[in-house]
């Protein structure tokens, strides 16, 4: 994102700071709120705007060897309503389950009790629920955007988000190796505590000090 700030707006690389936003700590011992989900499933959090690529993660669903669910989590809007009418029209109800407007207790539980995180953005500017999902034990598979190599380095095994092939492959090969599973999940462990938002506050406040100075 600095990058495309800085080729759009043809800033100085001095002229852009970045900070990096972190997870909630929280505990592992929760409380399933609600109708509990069956297991076992993949999960995808977030919106469901066009670049979230959501589409294709859904197509892809079909190309697995192993026919597996995937529960999709978002919020409600007009985008939201249109991917409910992709999936009854591509018969994809067997294998999604759209889950909207949930607390943030059950979506904690969501993560906690995924099989895998799958993250198929074209663009994002951060990836949290990739975090998230780390935080909670679960691995992650992800576009090979920029952003998330940046972020998430070698705790998430990455697709080519453009090739439904692709992303069918990378989930079916995670799903086939235990131990491809479990090394993602220490990496990934690891990974979270290397963000805090206190040293974003920190380094945020830092700039607006520095800007005051000039």
């Amino acid at each position: 994102v600095k990058e495309e700030l800085m080729k759009r707006f043809k800033l100085t690389n001095d002229k852009v700071e970045v900070t990096y936003e972190a997870t909630y700590p929280n505990s592992r011992n929760i409380t399933v709120i609600g109708t509990p989900v069956k297991e076992p499933y993949l999960l995808y959090v977030g919106n469901l705007y066009p670049h979230k690529n959501v589409y294709r993660m859904a197509k892809a669903l079909k190309l697995l060897k192993s026919k597996t669910r995937m529960v999709v989590a978002s919020s409600r809007n007009a985008f939201s309503t249109k991917f409910e009418n992709f999936v009854k029209k591509e018969k994809l109800n067997e294998l999604i389950e759209i889950k909207i407007g949930i607390s943030d207790q059950e979506l904690s539980v969501l993560y906690k009790n995924a099989t895998l995180f799958v993250f198929p953005s074209l663009s994002e500017g951060f990836g949290l629920p990739g975090l998230e999902a780390m935080q909670q034990g679960t691995p992650v598979v992800c576009s090979d955007t920029p952003v998330f190599k940046e972020i998430y380095k070698d705790a998430a095994l990455y697709f080519d988000p453009k090739d439904e092939k692709d992303i069918a492959a990378k989930i079916d090969e995670i799903l086939a190796s235990e131990k491809i599973k479990k090394d993602l999940i220490a990496r990934g462990s690891k990974l979270v505590k290397q963000f805090s938002w206190s040293k974003m506050a920190e380094e945020t406040l830092k700039v607006y000090e520095d800007s005051a100075r000039v």
